[in-house]
């Protein structure tokens, strides 16, 4: 059965701070049977990588959570090459509380071999079919440490997906962000 796609939205809610925590305690708990989460990430420097995770922890049981980190392929001479402590920490963090049968490494290359940026279309194909969303209860993509040319694609095919699978099976899905104006204007190319 085909979603109606005007319907995708009746349900839509936008909430922060202590109401989010409040909201998605809220959600699991009434829920009959396990929460099987899946959490969308960007694997890098940024503080916030880990935002919704520790969030998701909080609500969700840790073996309930299954993690997809995107890593994007910028290259040997990427600028970011210079974060790479603070990555480092970010998946020391990550791999001491989330087992690897419980975390996938999706990659997302930004530049063809002729040069050109491919960073959206790449980031479009780390979902393919909606076979590999099944099982999951709540989808919930973390963009606090992702560039829109990857979340944008990442949710909109999502959204495709989701939209061609039968409404009894089909997962929540949540679109996570923590901001910060000023780490943002410290961070440059």
């Amino acid at each position: 059965m085909k979603s109606d796609r005007n319907d995708r939205w009746d349900s839509y809610v936008q909430v922060s701070g202590n109401d989010l925590t409040t909201f998605l305690q809220d959600h699991v708990s009434h829920r009959q049977g396990p929460t099987k989460a899946c959490l969308v990430l960007g694997r890098g420097f940024d503080p916030r990588m880990l935002a919704g995770f520790d969030l998701l922890r909080g609500i969700v049981k840790s073996n309930e959570i299954t993690v997809i980190m995107l890593a994007f392929n910028e290259g040997p001479p990427s600028p970011s090459r210079r974060y790479d402590e603070f990555v480092k920490k970010n998946l020391e963090k990550l791999n001491g509380t989330v087992g690897s049968d419980r975390l996938q490494e999706r990659r997302i290359n930004m530049f063809s071999a002729e040069g050109r940026r491919i960073t959206s279309r790449s980031a479009e194909g780390v979902f393919r079919t909606a076979e590999e969303l099944k099982d999951f209860t709540d989808i919930f993509v973390d963009v606090s440490s992702l560039p829109r040319s990857v979340y944008f694609p990442v949710i909109a095919k999502l959204l495709f997906l989701l939209d061609s699978m039968d409404g009894s099976s089909k997962p929540n899905l949540f679109v996570l962000v923590s901001e910060s104006a000023v780490l943002d204007a410290h961070i440059t190319e």
